[in-house]
């Protein structure tokens, strides 16, 4: 028997059967992300030694974004893996997992702040839940599958913990400035 050594994970349930354990986000680490099955006692690496790695579950569970670095913890990136099993990097999308939110009832839509410009000498994330910096967000609605993207907002600021209200028509976040809760009208 092998024993699964892992410590600083972060622990997430995604759906009814799994828990998701990911390493704490670290640009100068890799970070992995495990599930482990409570039907079958099972568990199982879905990804390995990414820097940076952090992750955002659909609200059904059943796929995810995540974001990660390069071993220097920069050039970050966003990825999306779907149902089957199956990675894809979505273009020109730099920002953290912390900065999304997934619309409920339709699990291949994100929202995300995006930073205008991430500083380049920032380790990411490290650098940004430190505060070290200030960025300039916008906020895009990004589908999943098609890869299409729409602006909604310029120049929000820094914004954490999105949140979209299930009818579409509200966008909440927490400005990291000032850790003040705003509400941005959608429709």
């Amino acid at each position: 028997s092998s024993d699964l050594k892992l410590k600083d994970l972060v622990l997430k349930w995604p759906s009814a059967n799994i828990i998701a354990l990911v390493s704490k986000p670290s640009g100068l680490a890799g970070g992995s992300l495990w599930y482990f099955d409570i039907r079958n006692l099972s568990v199982s690496k879905i990804i390995d030694n990414l820097s940076g790695l952090e992750v955002l579950f659909s609200p059904s569970g059943n796929s995810f974004v995540y974001s990660y670095t390069n071993q220097n913890g920069q050039d970050l990136k966003l990825a999306f893996y779907d149902t089957k099993r199956t990675s894809k990097v979505l273009n020109n999308i730099s920002t953290l997992t912390d900065k999304c939110a997934f619309l409920r009832n339709e699990p291949d839509i994100l929202y995300c702040a995006i930073p205008k410009l991430w500083p380049d000498s920032a380790i990411l994330p490290d650098d940004y839940y430190k505060n070290d910096f200030p960025t300039n967000d916008d906020v895009w609605k990004i589908n999943l599958v098609t890869g299409e993207k729409t602006l909604i907002f310029e120049y929000i600021g820094k914004i954490s913990n999105l949140i979209v209200s299930e009818d579409e028509k509200e966008l909440f976040f927490i400005s990291k400035e000032n850790q003040i809760l705003y509400k941005l009208n959608l429709k």
